[in-house]
């Protein structure tokens, strides 16, 4: 009898290695298609999609918060690297900087199905909440393939339009207009706004220099748009698929520097905490958010003229502490 419960053992083993191994094949031919593919394409979406099928540990997905590390840390080690030692266990990163909501999602959905990951956390930014847009046809179809049948993946609505291959880009990166500013477009933006406010930071960082400026970025990452209810359904979607998976999933609100918001303009920092609280409300009964918009004071953020909620070390430690200690209590 034991011998046999070693055969099945070994066979249900066996079993899951072939499975693994095809799902790796089908991500490594979908990278090939896109690299063959008449328009290029960002590779670093089908290497992401492997290190989201092969990676051990905590799958860590999330935008440039997660691998951002100021020139002021004494130990420039990235929020993804802190989760794993904070937790007692092994962490992979499957964030990338600019990573959007739809991207996150299917990464997540890829990473529940690798039985080499023991937890998957999903930083949310309020900010990704509101940012639209739609991939191009390809990368849209390689998650189609790769991440199943989310919202975010669905080709219908842009097929029966007949919509272009070619992506779109979020409204917010077009330019914007707040208090009768009129701000450039974001390639402009970069230049004429972003980088000397960049070069005139020193250590320890400050909240900047232009602060009609850096108010009005503010507005723009956060309220320049409603909540996109899709992406509250997809990442219902992923909660149930973790709930088959057997796996914990967290959902993470990234911290918010409010404290330096409200110098900017009270009612912008109040306007914004009704948008997360409205978030919170369109979730409720359906997700748990484990909402750190409020956990890290301004010291602990990096970059804060430029409203991304990028954070310092001391920023780091108290996330990756408290997700840390949220999934010891799974």
């Amino acid at each position: 009898m034991m011998s046999a419960d070693r055969d099945l053992g070994s066979n249900q083993s066996e079993g899951s290695d072939r499975s693994l191994a095809i799902k790796v094949a089908v991500i490594l031919l979908a990278a090939l298609a896109i690299m063959f593919a008449p328009v290029p394409v960002d590779l670093k979406l089908a290497k992401t999609a492997a290190t989201a099928m092969v990676g051990k540990g905590i799958a860590v997905t999330g935008n440039s918060v997660i691998s951002h590390v100021s020139k002021c840390d004494a130990n420039p080690v990235p929020l993804a690297a802190m989760i794993g030692p904070s937790a007692g266990r092994r962490s992979f990163d499957i964030s990338y900087p600019g990573q959007s909501m739809p991207e996150g999602l299917n990464f997540g959905r890829i990473a529940l199905s690798n039985r080499r990951a023991e937890a998957v956390v999903v930083f949310v930014s309020l900010a990704q909440i509101i940012s639209g847009g739609q991939p191009d046809l390809r990368t849209q179809s390689f998650f189609r393939l790769a991440g199943g049948n989310l919202a975010v993946n669905d080709l219908g609505p842009r097929l029966r339009a007949l919509d272009p291959i070619a992506a779109k880009l979020p409204h917010q990166l077009d330019g914007f207009e707040y208090h009768g500013v009129r701000y450039p477009p974001y390639n402009k933006l970069k230049t004429q706004y972003l980088l000397p406010e960049r070069l005139a930071q020193g250590c320890p960082e400050t909240i900047g220099v232009n602060r009609a400026f850096i108010e009005a970025l503010y507005w723009n990452n956060y309220l320049n748009g409603p909540l996109i209810a899709s992406y509250v359904d997809d990442l219902h979607k992923l909660s149930q698929s973790a709930a088959r998976s057997g796996k914990p999933v967290m959902f993470v609100l990234l911290p918010i520097d409010f404290e330096d918001i409200r110098t900017l303009n009270p009612e912008l920092m109040r306007n914004i905490a009704a948008r997360r609280d409205e978030l919170l409300r369109l979730a409720r009964g359906r997700i748990e958010f484990h909402d750190l918009t409020e956990a890290v004071p301004a010291q602990g953020f990096a970059d804060r003229w430029c409203g991304c909620g990028h954070l310092q070390e001391s920023g780091r430690k108290i996330v990756a502490d408290r997700v840390a200690q949220m999934l010891a209590a799974r």
